[in-house]
Order: structure tokens, then sequence, then C-alpha cells
């Protein structure tokens, strides 16, 4: 365990904790959270929350598949908008506390988006759940950006400085790692060739290989 840092079981320090979200981490201890769909929650997409829950509300009791397709459009557009305002800010700097307050906030955020893309690929149409595939990936690797543009707080010293980045190099692997499962599931279903298009350009630039014929 780093001097400057917190070990967490079956997470392993600190940094990556708090970035995938692995276990309960503290210090830093940041305020309750309220995931975006919540009434409660401030949201920079309170438009497109309200338009969600309403088709939410007009699918209850139905089976009517025009108001699946429905629903699922209004949740990933809401979707695409928190996944736009979670990665819409400067990566976190400062002190270590701070750098990993700013992540944490960052990835709860991130978090909120994916339910919501993952909400989309409940609602069965198979459109809509390529679409929310490629856009949950392309969230993941956009944090997984973030988190590699993180510079060390000034506070450590060189080798502290250097497990800093060491943290934060292993947390954007699996971030990435995480962003091409997504991708590849999202060629595994018949939908939008552009959508697919765009996912195998990506995976190939995750350095990734597709053993689908559509990628070939």
């Amino acid at each position: 365990m780093s001097e400057h840092g917190w070990r967490i079981r079956g997470c392993g320090p600190l940094a990556i904790a708090t970035i995938l979200g692995c276990g309960a981490a503290s210090p830093p201890a940041g305020p309750k959270h309220v995931p975006s769909n919540s009434e409660e929650a401030a949201t920079a997409c309170p438009k497109e929350r309200k338009a969600a829950q309403t088709s939410r509300e007009a699918l209850l009791g139905s089976e009517e598949p025009s108001l699946s397709t429905a629903a699922a459009k209004s949740v990933l557009a809401q979707a695409h908008c928190e996944a736009n305002a979670a990665l819409g800010g400067p990566a976190p700097s400062g002190t270590q506390d701070q750098i990993l307050a700013g992540l944490r906030e960052i990835r709860l955020a991130v978090r909120d988006a994916g339910s919501l893309f993952a909400e989309v690929r409940r609602y069965g149409d198979i459109a809509f759940s390529q679409e929310s595939l490629l856009a949950d990936a392309k969230l993941t690797i956009g944090f997984a950006d973030i988190v590699g543009s993180v510079q060390p707080p000034d506070e450590l010293d060189p080798r502290a400085a250097e497990e800093f980045r060491t943290e934060l190099g292993l947390a954007k692997k699996t971030l990435r790692g995480q962003a091409e499962l997504l991708l590849q599931q999202s060629l595994t279903s018949e939908g939008h060739e552009k959508v697919a298009a765009e996912a195998c350009k990506l995976l190939e630039e995750l350095g990734g290989q597709s053993r689908l014929p559509r990628c070939n």
C-alpha cells in the first residue's frame, strides 16, 4: 500500500476503486448520490428526462410495440444528453483527494448514463438497442480518456506519482476493455449498418478484433 493511498479488499488501490466503483472507498467521501433519472436529482437534461418518464408511464400495463419503441427512443435521447454532460467537463486536478473526488463524480454520472443506455436495451427494439450499445461504448471510452489525461498531484513524491500513474493506467485499460465488450455485443445482432461500421472502426482503434464478418 502506498503511503499516499488506501487499498480496498478485492479492488486494489483507492484510485482504481474510485474510478471503477468496485468498492466502498473512503476517503474521499462524496455527497449522497441521486441517479439522474430520479425526480430528486439535478440534471442537465430536464426536458429529456421528463419525456422519458412520460413514455415509461404510457407503457405501463401495455404490450403495444409502438409504445415500447417510443420509450426506447425517449430514454435513449436522455441517455445521450446525460452522457454528453458527464463527459463535458475538464479532467479533475488539484490535490489527490480533489482528483479522486472529481473522478468519483464523473464515474457516477457515467454510471447513470450507462444505466439509461442499458434500459433502452430492455425495450426490445433492435435498432435502438444496437445504437445504445455503441453509445455506451463511446461513453466508456470517453471516461477512459479522461482518466488517462489526469496528471498526478504535485503533493506526491516521484515514486508515489509513478504509482498513481500506474493505477490510472490500469483503470483506463479496464474501461477500454469494457468498451470493447460493448462494441462486440453491438455487432452480434442485425441493425443499422452505419452503426455497425462505426462500432467496427472503434473496435479497431481499441486494438480489438471481431470474429464477426461485419468487420472484415
